[in-house]
């Protein structure tokens, strides 16, 4: 389990301020921007990060707290099951 790579993705929405995780085909075909992350949470790794749009360096920070959240949330889902 120690090598197990998760992927999350936050997208930028023209109609909201708020990033979104896990969105909806409408959220998808609206975005301004997407960020991702596939990481190693057992290591506290990231191993790739990719992001379209235009993003300001707190939104960045935001979108990458948040999707590192998503992926340690299922991590631990799927340590227990």
């Amino acid at each position: 389990m120690n090598n197990i790579v998760l992927n999350s993705q936050a997208l930028q929405s023209c109609f909201s301020k708020n990033l979104v995780i896990d969105h909806i085909f409408e959220e998808k075909n609206s975005q301004d921007g997407s960020l991702m992350i596939m990481c190693m949470p057992s290591r506290y790794k990231i191993t790739q990060l990719t992001f379209t749009g235009k993003w300001s360096t707190p939104m960045i920070n935001e979108g990458m707290q948040l999707c590192l959240d998503a992926c340690a949330k299922l991590a631990k889902i799927m340590r227990h099951k």
